[in-house]
């Protein structure tokens, strides 16, 4: 897993994005920046999309994201949705208290 966080880290700094980022998903831990709030129900559909694809998600990911850009991946598509649904029906209450 540590060589997953690394691989992670190296081509999301290559691509830009590592700047942007407030959490990272590997398998089933979230990484969340210091002092960063996320939507905890968006980074656990990262969770379940790792479990499904085990070590292809780091590429697969990627390539999603250099094809068709990050807010366009299938990837982040899936989590925002869920993400909305669960604002929609519970209130944005689902955030890490950190």
């Amino acid at each position: 897993e540590s060589e997953l966080v690394w691989l992670f880290e190296v081509v999301g700094k290559k691509l830009g994005m590592m700047s942007r980022v407030d959490a990272i998903t590997i398998g089933r831990v979230i990484h969340v920046g210091k002092g960063k709030v996320v939507p905890l129900p968006h980074e656990i559909v990262h969770t379940a999309q790792w479990d499904v694809l085990g070590e292809m998600f780091v590429p697969q990911y990627y390539a999603g994201v250099l094809v068709v850009g990050y807010k366009n991946s299938w990837f982040e598509v899936v989590a925002m949705r869920v993400q909305e649904n669960f604002v929609d029906h519970y209130g944005d209450v689902c955030t890490n208290p950190v």
